[in-house]
């Protein structure tokens, strides 16, 4: 765990996804993410990097965008940028409100900085197909039929209770809560590698929601 000393008091934080849990991970998702800033940006083509006349245009555009905005909304911006780190920091930190509100907004922002670049070194753990959750050992069962029983398939909780059983038996969807990110978006990842088609599908919310494939958390 990452540990922070505010006012005097120690609070810890996940240093890792092996250290977030899906529970945790469904409530950053609910509470603090539509809280995140969403600047508006024309994108003229599918190419991540236009050129030529589209990527003048492109630019022209959002030029003009940012001049109809003007100063205002870029403080606006700003304290969007603002209501997004302190409840970033509120979540992973469990620190009240009233104590992040009195964090100075570029400690805070670097706070939300180096605690996302802990993250971004997360790689899945290859060709899982056993794990320890709970007290026992659990096997994975990636079989198309096994796949198809999902009643869920962008919950990660349902994923986890159909595809994986211990001793032959499964377990509930509403308890696998506990299990860490880094177990579950293994296991999804694993899941597109050896379905193509449907593993676009299955837990795919874990994985983009939370930006897995990209190594990044935000």
């Amino acid at each position: 765990m990452l540990s922070f000393t505010i006012d005097g008091k120690e609070y810890l934080c996940p240093s890792g996804y092996g250290e977030i849990t899906i529970q945790d991970y469904a409530a950053f998702i609910a509470t603090v993410v539509p809280l995140a800033p969403n600047p508006i940006k024309i994108q003229l083509s599918y190419n991540p990097k236009p050129k030529g006349f589209v990527a003048r245009l492109t630019a022209r555009i959002n030029r003009i965008i940012t001049d109809i905005k003007g100063p205002q909304d870029e403080i606006g911006q700003w304290e969007a940028t603002l209501a997004y780190d302190a409840a970033f920091i509120a979540h992973w930190l469990k620190c009240p409100a009233r104590l992040v509100d009195r964090i100075e907004p570029g400690d805070l922002h670097g706070l939300c900085v180096f605690i996302n670049s802990q993250w971004e070194s997360w790689e899945p753990r290859p060709l899982i197909q056993k794990f320890e959750h709970d007290g026992r050992v659990w096997e994975c069962d990636y079989s198309l039929e096994t796949l198809l029983e999902i009643k869920h398939p962008q919950d990660p909780q349902s994923v986890l209770s159909t595809l994986c059983s211990s001793g032959g038996k499964r377990m509930s969807a509403r308890k696998w809560g506990g299990v860490s990110l880094d177990i579950a978006a293994s296991i999804m990842v694993e899941i597109r590698r050896q379905h193509t088609a449907i593993g676009t599908i299955v837990g795919s919310d874990i994985l983009d929601q939370y930006n897995f494939t990209n190594n990044a958390a935000r």
